[in-house]
């Protein structure tokens, strides 16, 4: 895949640095087939990017906005990972899924088993079909 390929109004493929970025699943953009992720880099403007893979990433929810979202049963973003960009990397066949929904579990979890993702994991793919790691 070699570097990922983002969407700005500057260029089409932006560099990885080593600042901290967020991303999240773009709710608008994605589809259960195809992922669009969102990324942001301090306060730069977000990004769009099919996939990316990160390093030292962290795993944050807003609590308020998890309540938000349950109450009026509609989707916002309100979770996120945290992490340092590197040059984007086909996902191993030895990782697994990670999925996040508000309204069962309101927790990242690891898809085949429902248990809890680790706050902290050493390196994630985001990629077209999801969010993947190593356990």
């Amino acid at each position: 895949m070699g570097l990922w390929y983002l969407h700005s109004t500057k260029t089409n493929q932006i560099q990885p640095t080593k600042r901290m970025t967020k991303i999240h699943l773009n709710l608008h953009k994605s589809t259960p087939e195809n992922v669009c992720w969102s990324l942001t880099r301090g306060s730069n403007p977000v990004f769009h990017a099919k996939c990316a893979t990160m390093v030292n990433v962290q795993f944050h929810i807003w609590a308020n906005g998890l309540a938000k979202v349950k109450a009026k049963n509609r989707r916002e973003v309100h979770a996120w990972a945290k992490g340092e960009e590197v040059e984007t990397t086909c996902a191993p066949a030895t990782v697994t899924r990670i999925c996040y929904n508000p309204f069962k579990e309101g927790k990242f979890v690891w898809e085949d088993t429902r248990e809890e993702v680790p706050a902290n994991l050493s390196k994630a793919y985001f990629t077209e079909k999801g969010m993947f790691a190593h356990r």
